[in-house]
């Protein structure tokens, strides 16, 4: 209801109530009118509307109506308004003329429409397979179902669209949209290709995504190996060492294997042996290691060499030979493990146990017992219990207890993690203890390491760190602990770029050495300024360090600084770093002791099958002495084949705990894969046929069945012969056919191929045939035709739908147009016409057509467009419609 007003007899005196109603575009209405005789005689008015838009329609323009004395009659207006009527404000012209007098009123009634800004997406056309090499096709439709122009970005993350990529669409317009994609022609495996669109308006916020899928058939599948292997890695390396005039050198072999027992790749096999290595131990050759591991969903089982761990306080890692395993069934776990350590003389052996249970999602339950057996009359029991919780929403805490028994010394320890992470904040912290008599992998130690972060905005972060390490770890002695180190700092990171931050940050550093004779033992109050900048492809890092230093050795205090730079870029497969660091500091011997470090990485790859580094430091400082430093280091590795390969590589460098002296090494490393057979699991087949033109075999038909081809006899026959099983597709070559000669069965057709069985694909040849149609619309030519303009009918796109049960077709034409299907197999067809878009007020007098085409049959068909007959029922008895001023 819009406008209720009414109208005093005679004097057609109208009272209008003022409101103002919106409806959205395509709405159905009435327009409620009341009008009143007050006379002691029946009056008649000629009722007439008129629209100024041709969007608006008036379903009945003109009515007489006659009203009794002292009565009242009740008028409903039915209009009809467009999907496309534009928005905004809209006027129906009202007139009331009384047939006595003549006499007359005209009303203007205001309609406000709202905007739509809705669109459609769908899929017209999609193939089900293409050869590889091939262009993929999809077809989709925009359709503008609002009512005003709309600009539609469009855009496809699987493939490319042809054209612009913004569509410009008249209310209620719909266009077509391709997305296409180029197959690899060297595809070696049958897979499925996604084409997608996505569709988004300018000035909206609407989103909508159609896809389409597509399987790609190779035309030269990959060969099937007919054995199932093992890919054993083997590898021989020489070494030559030379250390202060002693010259070191040998061979070590190395046999590697990592593969799944089943096509699921859910059983998994990893094997490795190294033998003895033929220079002294050190971090760049690998020692002597013999294991098997087998694992799956619910077993692991480790039997030789590994880091082997109980948990953080009892035994956190130790390197040995052993055998391990675990369980998992439901909720429950059960593992264990045996252990011979191989760089930590103080254990014999050790044995452990361990139970999990979890309890629900948030947590969980491990109890365990581990024995370490110094002596075979002395050891140490450890039980310990874990429980992980993460019953505090976005918080998981992880608490562990020890507790240690040797001859008559007991111990216990214990830690605390906890780990939070909120929209603004994220934090770390652990804290764990061990007493003095504790006998786990920790001794008499006290030590906590955090870090927080809190998001002030989205270029700026502030942080709190505070880390230290263990004091009286019982370490493998294959490694050199390295400094006592405790640290705490705070700062802010600003990104003033999307690809520049700067750091600023205060702190207290404490750092003493480990070795007989110290090195360093100092505090220092610092603070640091970073920068950290990438100019396209260029990484620029600058580091300034500000501190005051207390140097616990020679009692004496003074300044430190640190300004460090440097400069990387990738470019032509090429990555070079050089950087530069000058320190002037207090820290060691002296105050103000200067030196400056200096070196480079450059990383080439030149091929697939080459590729080289080199790396040169001038010097390292005192504080890394526990790690193997490299002054020289240089490699090229050149493959050869797919299934070879030769490295040589070379070192200059300093071994851990050494301060001045130098070693050379070199290696030359041959690498194989050997793939083994083990067992034989394809068996050849073969794939025959016949050709016949009414059962009248072809003669010199080129068949194509992936990369394999045959040629048919006389009598129409061909045959594949050693092929293996797999899914192929099966072609005919159309130059060896006539020029309007089609298949029965649409080609190419994708098969399936099974081993020691018969494979036969038999089809028929004949002649093509041909749909063609037009589509009329004639009611434009008669003057009471509709009043939408015929411009907006004429551009409606038709889809016209073309399928025989297996194989559908799409064309899509306007409003007198013509449109075809060729090149198309004899049988039954039907055709359906789709008209999403044509307006309401018109039908497809026929939309679905049905025959059965025979060889060279040129089918025409009419689809015809006419106007829909509308009926009006007007309601004759009187109906209370209430108003604004009624009494």
């Amino acid at each position: 209801m819009i406008l209720p007003f009414s109208i005093k007899a005679n004097e057609i005196n109208i009272t209008i109530v003022p409101q103002k109603y919106t409806y959205e575009p395509g709405t159905n209405t009435t327009i409620p009118i009341i009008l009143i005789n007050k006379e002691n005689h029946k009056v008649t008015y000629e009722l007439t509307t008129y629209s100024q838009s041709n969007k608006i329609l008036l379903l009945n323009a003109k009515k007489i109506i006659e009203i009794q004395p002292q009565q009242k009659e009740n008028i409903l207006l039915p209009i009809s308004i467009t999907k496309d009527c534009n928005y905004g404000e809209h006027i129906i012209t009202l007139k009331i003329v009384d047939n006595k007098s003549t006499s007359y009123q005209l009303f203007d009634l205001k309609i406000n429409v709202t905007k739509n800004e809705q669109f459609t997406l769908n899929t017209l056309n999609s193939v089900d397979y293409v050869k590889a090499g091939d262009t993929i096709n999809s077809d989709f439709t925009i359709k503008n179902t609002g009512n005003t122009k709309q600009t539609i970005i469009v855009k496809s993350n699987h493939g490319t669209i042809l054209g612009n990529n913004t569509v410009n669409l008249k209310p209620q317009e719909e266009k077509i949209v391709r997305v296409y994609k180029i197959t690899n022609p060297k595809e070696a495996k049958e897979n499925n290709q996604l084409l997608d669109v996505t569709i988004n308006g300018r000035n909206t916020e609407n989103k909508l995504s159609a896809f389409t899928n597509t399987k790609i058939i190779p035309i030269n599948p990959q060969t099937m190996d007919a054995y199932k292997r093992l890919p054993i890695q083997l590898s021989l390396n020489y070494i030559n060492m030379r250390q202060q005039n002693k010259s070191q050198h040998g061979f070590q072999g190395e046999l590697y294997l990592n593969t799944s027992l089943n096509k699921r790749n859910n059983d998994l096999l990893e094997m490795k042996i190294i033998s003895k290595n033929p220079i002294e131990q050190y971090y760049y050759t690998k020692y002597d290691e013999y294991y098997a591991t087998y694992s799956n969903k619910d077993i692991y089982i480790h039997i030789g060499d590994k880091v082997y761990s109980s948990s953080y306080l009892t035994e956190y890692a130790r390197y040995g030979k052993g055998v391990e395993v675990q369980y998992k069934i439901g909720k429950f776990g059960l593992s264990g493990f045996y252990n011979k350590p191989r760089f930590f003389k103080n254990i014999e052996d050790e044995f452990n146990i361990k139970s999990n249970y979890a309890i629900n999602k948030s947590n969980t339950l491990s109890i365990g017992y581990l024995q370490k057996r110094q002596t075979k009359n002395s050891s140490t029991h450890l039980p310990y219990v874990i429980y992980t919780t993460n019953i505090i929403k976005h918080t998981a805490i992880e608490f562990e207890y020890a507790y240690s028994k040797h001859s008559k010394l007991d111990g216990s320890a214990y830690r605390i993690d906890l780990n939070t992470k909120l929209k603004k904040f994220n934090g770390r912290i652990n804290y764990s203890y061990s007493s003095p008599n504790f006998r786990g992998y920790f001794a008499n130690t006290t030590n906590i390491n955090s870090a927080l972060n809190y998001t002030i905005s989205s270029k700026i972060n502030a942080f709190l760190t505070h880390s230290q390490n263990e004091k009286n770890r019982q370490r493998d002695t294959l490694f050199f602990e390295a400094p006592l180190f405790k640290q705490t700092q705070f700062g802010i990171d600003y990104n003033y770029a999307k690809k520049g931050k700067i750091t600023l940050f205060n702190g207290y550093m404490k750092n003493e050495d480990r070795l007989t004779k110290s090195l360093f033992k100092y505090e220092e109050l610092f603070t640091k300024i970073n920068i950290n900048q990438q100019l396209g492809p260029i990484q620029l890092d600058i580091n300034n360090h500000f501190g005051y230093t207390k140097n616990n050795l020679s009692n004496k205090k003074g300044k430190s600084s640190i300004q460090q730079v440097s400069l990387s870029i990738y470019k032509y497969n090429a990555n070079l770093m050089i950087y530069g660091s000058m320190y002037n500091t207090s820290r060691y011997d002296y105050s103000n002791q200067k030196n400056f470090y200096y070196g480079g990485r450059l990383n080439k790859i030149f091929s697939k099958s080459t590729m080289a580094n080199i790396f040169y430091q001038s010097n390292y400082i005192p504080e890394e002495y526990y790690a193997d430093r490299n002054q020289f280091e240089g490699s090229v590795i050149q493959n050869i084949g797919n299934n070879h390969a030769l490295e040589l590589s070379g070192r200059y460098l300093i071994q851990r705990g050494e301060i001045g002296d130098k070693d050379l090494i070199v290696s030359l490393k041959y690498k194989a894969l050997l793939n083994v057979p083990i067992k034989k699991i394809i068996t050849y087949t073969s794939l025959t046929g016949h050709i016949s033109d009414n059962s009248k075999g072809l003669k010199g038909i080129r068949v194509q069945l992936g990369n394999n081809y045959a040629i048919t006899d006389k009598d129409g026959n061909y045959t594949f012969k050693n092929i293996v099983p797999g899914d192929y597709y099966l072609d005919i070559d159309r130059s060896t056919l006539s020029i309007d000669a089609i298949s029965r069965i649409s080609l190419p057709k994708a098969i399936t191929i099974v081993g020691e069985n018969l494979n036969q694909q038999n089809f028929e040849i004949t002649k093509a045939a041909v749909i063609k149609g037009n589509i009329k619309y004639n009611d434009y030519l008669n003057p009471n035709s509709l009043s939408t303009d015929l411009e907006t009918i004429l551009s409606t796109n038709i889809i016209i739908e073309a399928t025989d049960g297996n194989k559908t077709l799409r064309r899509i034409a306007r409003i007198n147009t013509s449109f075809d299907f060729t090149y198309l197999q004899p049988g039954s067809w039907k055709i359906k016409i789709y008209a999403n878009s044509l307006n309401k007020n018109l039908k497809i007098a026929t939309d679905t057509f049905e025959f059965m085409l025979v060889p060279s049959e040129l089918k025409q068909i009419q689809i015809e467009i006419k106007a829909n007959q509308k009926e009006i029922f007007y309601q004759q008895e009187p109906i209370n419609v209430g108003y604004i001023g009624a009494k």
